[in-house]
């Protein structure tokens, strides 16, 4: 119990980090910003296209077992390397969760 709480803790510290949580919000948009923004834009403007492929999308993201929130993470992490190289605690911070969870699958 106290190494996952231990590794809660990483994972919570590396998730509040700033650059992360604007790494977030830009891998937010990518997979699911964008949706919202059609609806609301093919509602007001009238495109029906858009509000078509947007409600397509958003209920495929609502469907159970999407990886969505998967692939968010992924994304950020990437977005987090590639905006913010020079940020050693944020990229010692992610070796270091990367190294918990490897170990943690390793042993169950």
């Amino acid at each position: 119990m106290k190494k996952l709480r231990s590794l809660a803790e990483e994972l919570r510290t590396y998730l509040l980090r700033p650059h992360f949580v604007i790494c977030l919000a830009i891998a937010w948009f990518i997979t699911n910003g964008w949706a919202y923004l059609g609806v609301i834009l093919g509602k007001v403007m009238n495109w029906n296209w858009l509000l078509a492929v947007s409600t397509g999308y958003l209920a495929f993201l609502w469907m159970p077992m999407t990886p969505e929130k998967i692939i968010t993470l992924m994304i950020a992490a990437l977005l987090s390397k590639i905006l913010f190289p020079r940020d050693l605690d944020n990229l010692r911070s992610f070796s270091s969760l990367r190294q918990s969870l490897i170990s943690r699958n390793r042993r169950t």
